[in-house]
């Protein structure tokens, strides 16, 4: 029990990765847990053979917990360095740090690196229980694995959660993952164990996930991700040729996907389509809440490629795939390029299948997609799967829709049919609900003055503080079946006329750099 400190030099309480990993196993952990303190600025090689049991750097399941951290504080430069040197590559699960069967340990501001191997995960978990991995930095840019098919199992991952064994209160706050294929996937199938407890990211605590190829993060299997969280993230600058989505969630129980920033994910070439969350339930009584997130800059140009659920959506803002309850509040969505396809479309909120028992709860949604069309494509600010929707299930009010000038045909609502136009239309105002009662379309006027910028690779979807807009106090308060009672910054909303979108601006700071957040 107590602090040790690990230095290369052998001057100090252990000199290694590996000599920690003995002294647990030999001497156990006492009460008030051990913490173990990478010295900064080192570099700490280690090999690994997973099929050599007697060689496995593995650090135990222990009733106290065990923290793996460094000297410096978090976010200091020069943290230490986890580096692989070798491995075998054809032993399956390859990781520079893999945690299997472990309990009540901490991973927290360590840097891991690797040379060029055929190394698929930064992290590799399976049947913990208590881990959370925090303020690291994990780079998989060395990675000499050939690149995986999309959607297929063995992509170069930064953190990876297997599930041959359950597992529970997995928790993933603040790390930066970088150069990979899937920024944070848990991996399954239908016939294994699930992942509970699981959290990638909370409030001011987000991880940040770039130049990744085909998923920021990826749940795919609801039966395995029960009541997940995924609050706080910012996900960004990704380009592909594939399949490319910022979230996908597919969870059972209740989940919450929050305070999340997606943006300028490109997708090249006409194969597939760009995703900024897409959510997906396992039956129609599991849930999402989806609120207080922004996705912009999402765009497939050139793609006009079209999947039997997508119906033709080549750009979809946030979109929801099964029969389930669906909450959609406060997210602000802007899809703004160039097409250079004939047939590309774009599709703000997208309802990918039928909504037959479930709900669709839309409200205080800000959307736009202002795009410059190549020739007559349709830009929808909400759209509806061809089978169209239940009426019973949709409840949409007080959202901003605007879908463009252009004489090019642009539909503010999408696939329905005359029945349910009329009740979406009239019965719930879509287009625009201001704080005066009246119903009107989001005008160019409207969409060009509030933005901080819509200028594309440097958009900024807050508000401007202090400029009058259809979205600033145009929303209505939502106290159920959850109270949303802040925007995405952690600003107040107003108790009784709240702003649309994620953004709530308040009265500016003397500050002009601060302009667009609250102190």
């Amino acid at each position: 029990s107590g602090t040790y400190i690990v230095s290369t030099t052998e001057e100090y309480d252990f000199y290694g990765f590996l000599d920690v990993t003995r002294n647990l196993k030999l001497r156990n952990v006492g009460a008030g847990g051990a913490v173990f303190k990478f010295m900064d600025g080192e570099t700490f090689n280690f090999r690994k053979y997973y099929d050599c049991g007697a060689y496995t750097y593995e650090l135990g399941s222990y009733a106290n917990p065990v923290t793996i951290t460094r000297t410096g504080y978090p976010g200091a430069p020069n943290p230490p360095i986890f580096y692989l040197t070798a491995t075998n590559e054809a032993q399956w699960g390859n990781a520079v740090l893999k945690l299997v069967n472990v309990s009540n340990i901490t991973i927290d501001g360590i840097r891991l690196r690797l040379a060029p191997l055929q190394v698929a995960y930064g992290i590799y978990i399976d049947g913990v229980s208590n881990v959370t991995i925090q303020n690291c930095d994990i780079d998989m840019a060395s990675s000499t694995k050939p690149a995986a098919a999309c959607d297929s199992w063995g992509a170069i991952t930064g953190i990876e959660i297997s599930n041959d064994h359950a597992s529970n209160n997995v928790k993933l706050y603040n790390n930066t993952i970088a150069n990979c294929e899937f920024g944070i996937q848990n991996y399954t199938s239908a016939a294994v164990p699930s992942v509970t407890g699981l959290e990638i990211g909370a409030f001011g605590k987000g991880n940040k996930i770039y130049n990744f190829k085909q998923y920021g993060i990826r749940l795919p299997a609801a039966n395995t991700s029960p009541s997940v969280r995924i609050i706080g993230n910012e996900i960004y600058n990704a380009t592909s040729t594939v399949c490319l989505t910022g979230i996908y969630a597919s969870c059972s129980g209740t989940s919450y996907v929050a305070y999340n920033k997606v943006y300028n994910l490109t997708l090249n070439g006409g194969s597939n389509i760009v995703t900024g969350i897409a959510l997906n339930t396992g039956s129609s009584s599991d849930v999402f809440y989806c609120y207080n997130n922004m996705v912009y800059d999402i765009k497939a140009p050139s793609s006009t490629y079209t999947l039997w659920n997508t119906d033709n959506a080549n750009e979809q803002g946030i979109t929801t795939y099964t029969d389930g309850k669906y909450y959609l509040m406060y997210n602000t969505i802007v899809i703004k390029y160039n097409s250079v396809a004939n047939g590309n479309t774009a599709k703000a909120i997208h309802v990918g299948q039928p909504i037959s028992s479930g709900l669709i709860f839309l409200k205080n949604n800000l959307i736009v997609t202002n795009n410059t069309p190549y020739s007559a494509n349709t830009y929808n600010g909400c759209h509806f799967f061809r089978w169209g929707i239940n009426t019973a299930q949709l409840d949409a009010n007080y959202n901003l829709l605007y879908a463009g000038d252009s004489t090019i045909v642009q539909n503010i609502i999408g696939n329905l049919n005359l029945t349910n136009y009329q009740r979406f239309g009239l019965d719930y105002q879509p287009f625009m609900v201001n704080n005066r009662g009246g119903a009107e379309r989001y005008s160019k006027t409207e969409y060009t003055t509030p933005f901080i910028s819509t200028t594309l690779g440097s958009m900024d979807v807050h508000l401007q503080p202090g400029v009058a807009s259809a979205a600033i106090n145009g929303g209505t308060p939502i106290a159920a079946p959850i109270a949303v009672t802040d925007d995405i910054d952690g600003n107040a909303r107003s108790t009784t006329t709240p702003t649309i979108g994620a953004d709530e601006p308040c009265t500016p700071n003397i500050i002009p750099a601060d302009t667009n957040y609250c102190q």
